[in-house]
């Protein structure tokens, strides 16, 4: 793969109970930037089902808009077992959120971008970022980009080789609520809603 870090996959991504691979790449890891540990994401991911009463505004704003309900009312284990996530910059890229990776962390990582979408062959791709977005375009060439909206909130995507790149705010600040009607607006225009309704039911806590 020549990344350092793998990603998260979870247990039913690949399996019959999942109608519709949906991969959420993120920006970065922050925190020691010696850290070589390839299981960098996993820890990540297993972290937020262990810490209940923290929030993890990342992770939970992206499984709330995916799913399309309150944060509160859905099963946060069982969302991420359905999914698969990593950081576009490979490694742990600096020491903290007020940080950015540089342009080079970036350019470095777009081989082992392809490689993950390759390997996993996800049918949404939900890409977090500007940084992110404007390389993951270069990543996949000159394409149409295309345009979705919802309660006056406009989002832009891709259609690529039967893969939809779908482009969001970063989670992490100043991100409305309005993004989860974006993402039902775009299943129901790219055929896809029945898909994804059916995986929404099994993430409400029961």
């Amino acid at each position: 793969m020549g990344r350092i870090v793998r990603p998260w996959v979870g247990d039913q991504y690949r399996t019959r109970q999942v109608p519709l691979r949906l991969l959420i790449v993120g920006d970065s890891h922050h925190g020691d930037i010696t850290s070589r540990d390839e299981l960098e994401t996993i820890k990540t991911i297993q972290s937020y089902f262990l810490n209940t009463n923290r929030s993890f505004a990342f992770f939970t704003r992206i499984m709330a808009t995916v799913a399309g309900s309150p944060y509160w009312t859905l099963d946060r284990q069982k969302f991420y077992h359905d999914v698969a996530f990593f950081n576009y910059v490979d490694g742990v890229a600096v020491h903290g959120s007020r940080e950015r990776p540089s342009g080079t962390q970036f350019f470095s990582s777009a081989t082992g971008f392809k490689a993950i979408v390759d390997e996993l062959s996800p049918e949404v791709v939900f890409c977090c970022g500007a940084d992110v977005r404007r390389h993951v375009e270069s990543d996949l060439g000159t394409r149409d980009v295309l345009s979705v909206e919802s309660e006056g909130l406009k989002a832009d995507y891709i259609r690529c080789n039967d893969r939809f790149f779908f482009f969001s705010r970063h989670p992490s600040s100043g991100y409305s609520k309005k993004w989860a009607g974006v993402v039902q607006r775009l299943a129901e225009i790219e055929g896809f809603a029945e898909r994804l309704d059916a995986m929404r039911g099994k993430w409400i806590k029961s």
